[in-house]
């Protein structure tokens, strides 16, 4: 919506203010038509929605929830090719990067009782994530997965207990 009213603000600045000069205009609207990286890391994400969880993977024949995120975050350029990326390793790279309030393309980590993060999902909105879950350490088979229905979905991330925080991985530092 907000991206709609943008559009509909710059189109009546150069009508209104009579420009004919059209490569002004459409200069200024590729420029703002172009996806930000957010959205297309959260297109990048949507399209492995279905694809199951198998513990430790990394791939679309399987991801664990760092994998998917990793995955998502590796296919827009946002994180480098090697480190830590657990769950924990995740939460420890973006750590300057924290926000109170989820938001689309936030991170969302789930800790143990002892604070530990371990599990990570990507924010769709305030209320909405979407990751890979449903398994667990055991699901290391596609017929565990179909078993424990275990894939990429979305989920109301309010839901489950534990929540540690939220880091906005493009977030200007």
């Amino acid at each position: 919506m907000k991206r709609r009213q943008a559009l509909a603000h710059i189109v009546r600045h150069y009508c209104l203010q009579e420009v004919l000069h059209i490569g002004m205009l459409e200069r200024e609207l590729r420029e703002y038509m172009s996806p930000s990286i957010r959205e297309l890391f959260m297109d990048y994400a949507f399209k492995f929605v279905g694809k199951f969880y198998i513990w430790g993977g990394s791939d679309p024949s399987g991801f664990d929830c760092s994998g998917f995120c990793i995955e998502a975050l590796k296919g827009v350029g946002a994180l480098p090719r090697r480190g830590d990326w657990t769950a924990e390793g995740l939460w420890y790279y973006f750590k300057d990067k924290q926000v109170q309030d989820p938001h689309e393309g936030c991170l969302v980590f789930w800790a143990d009782s002892a604070g530990k993060p371990i599990h990570i999902e990507i924010c769709v909105n305030e209320q909405l994530a979407l990751g890979a879950s449903g398994g667990g350490s055991k699901t290391t088979t596609l017929e565990k997965a179909i078993e424990h229905d275990a894939f990429i979905k979305m989920r109301p991330m309010h839901t489950r207990a534990g929540i540690k925080g939220y880091v906005d991985p493009f977030k200007e530092v």
